[in-house]
């Protein structure tokens, strides 16, 4: 080994994982003096201990960063050992600075993130993800929850460690306790479906309002209707929303409705119920396998003969009516009265895949506020697109994150309509966020960019200040720069 040139050596460790990196550097001491090194050891984001570092450097730092990485290998390992036994409440206990640094993947780069190394041999963290993992310096508001242990402000107890406080964002929502029965948990990055497939479920969304009627035209067994005007509103805003975090060409939402005929006296398709929707309306509950069909009857019958439906496409069809999930043999589903969303429980032509999206709760319980019935319309479309038609898990309990679990219309209310750091960076695994004509690397800016402009729109500013002082904090909006590119930021340098 002393023979060989420390260059060549060096080239040999390179296209060593770092994972296996760790034992490489047992073997020698001139291997171990390499792989220090290698600045692959330089993480996407700088980790909590060494946020408020004037200068990161491999000279200075490759100990502490190579220490921190092998605690993350075990941490990931410990965390899939979490998951096979279904430990959710250790799962969702994960809450600390560390835990969110870690859920970031932080050593896995991709090619949209640019050199590790500039021109400059200067190196930086991901602006967008430094300022969004570290951006606030007052505790997140879940903190306020707490009342005893680590979370309780006495000068008794030892202090916290930058590592053990709060994450700014990792599993920081807050539920109310009387509201659920469930436990939920984050899944970071570097565990995903996402970060191991790199491949979109789907390549095509499609956003179909769909009118249910009665075939033979009786009056009696009324179904509702979706509302004219307002609809074609929120679809318009649907749309923005989703060519925020989507390419502009692989979104389509069309301007007409469709119609899809039922049987209202089959009591296996349409059943009424006892009870009321809080506005008194008596509820006509639709079983799901009655949509089978629904998505190539839109197609065959489109009225503008525009294709709909190519292959790899996924359909979200909005109806206002309220939906019943269907179990696997056709009959109604136990136990589940009602549902916001829920898939036709079929595949149909080229694997394209359809869900149905009702407003029907949303529109008894928010009949008093268009704006506020609009947002949260659009965010139920917006989580069904990305977690059925793109493929981004399920129930984040980051906040803010429109991925959030939500088991009620109020829960709906306070779901934030930007994505986390965590889904965000799983939307780049997946290949998706719109680049711009200078470089893929700045999707991100103008996704936060557009959103910004689109919840301060005259008709969704009043009811989203919460998420346009959180996108202020993410550096956009008013008076903000561009995350990264503020002169007080940090220097980093190999």
């Amino acid at each position: 080994m002393r023979e060989l040139p420390d260059e060549l050596i060096r080239e040999v460790l390179a296209r060593v994982p770092l994972e296996f990196l760790l034992e490489a550097r047992r073997c020698s001491h001139t291997i171990c003096a390499l792989a220090c090194e290698d600045v692959r050891w330089l993480p996407i984001v700088a980790p909590p201990s060494l946020q408020h570092e004037r200068s990161l450097s491999i000279v200075a730092h490759s100990k502490v960063l190579i220490r921190l990485f092998a605690q993350y290998i075990a941490w990931r390992d410990n965390w899939l050992e979490l998951y096979e036994a279904e430990d959710v409440e250790l799962q969702r206990a994960q809450t600390k600075a560390l835990d969110g640094f870690f859920a970031l993947a932080p050593w896995t780069r991709l090619a949209v993130d640019g050199e590790i190394v500039d021109g400059d041999g200067l190196w930086a963290p991901l602006g967008w993800l430094q300022t969004m993992a570290h951006a606030r310096d007052e505790p997140p508001r879940s903190a306020m929850a707490f009342l005893g242990g680590a979370h309780r402000s006495s000068s008794r107890l030892r202090p916290l460690s930058v590592d053990q406080k709060l994450s700014r964002f990792y599993q920081q929502r807050e539920r109310d306790d009387d509201d659920h029965d469930e436990t939920f948990f984050s899944i970071p990055v570097g565990v995903s479906e996402a970060y191991e497939y790199r491949e979109p479920l789907h390549r095509r969304y499609v956003v179909q309002p769909l009118d249910v009627v009665d075939v033979y035209d009786r009056t009696e067994f009324e179904l509702p209707h979706l509302s004219g005007s307002a609809l074609h509103a929120a679809a318009e805003t649907a749309k923005a929303l989703l060519c925020c975090y989507l390419p502009v060409e692989s979104v389509v939402v069309p301007h007409w409705f469709e119609v899809w005929p039922l049987d209202t006296h089959d009591e296996a398709v349409v059943r009424r119920e006892l009870f009321f929707l809080a506005n008194g309306v008596p509820v006509h509950q639709v079983q799901m396998n009655a949509f089978i069909g629904a998505e190539e009857f839109v197609e065959c019958n489109s009225s503008s003969g525009v294709e709909l439906i190519k292959e790899g496409s996924f359909t979200a069809l909005l109806t206002a009516v309220h939906l019943r999930p269907s179990a696997q043999d056709g009959a109604p589903k136990k136990g589940v009265e009602w549902v916001s969303s829920a898939p036709v429980e079929e595949i149909t032509i080229d694997g394209h895949h359809a869900w149905c999206v009702s407003s029907c709760q949303l529109e008894a319980h928010l009949e008093h506020s268009e704006p506020l019935r609009r947002r949260v319309l659009v965010g139920m479309l917006l989580r069904c697109v990305l977690v059925n038609g793109v493929g981004l898990d399920d129930n984040c309990e980051n906040e803010p994150c429109a991925l959030n679990h939500c088991g009620s219309v109020g829960e709906s209310v306070c779901t934030s309509l930007l994505l986390c750091p965590c889904c965000l960076r799983k939307l780049q695994f997946l290949g998706h966020l719109p680049g711009t004509a200078d470089g893929a690397h700045n999707g991100v800016a103008v996704c936060l960019g557009k959103l910004h402009s689109l919840l301060n729109a005259p008709e969704l500013r009043a009811v989203s200040q919460t998420d346009l002082r959180v996108l202020h904090e993410w550096g956009h909006g008013q008076g903000s720069e561009v995350p990264g590119s503020s002169s007080d930021a940090p220097v980093w340098v190999v």
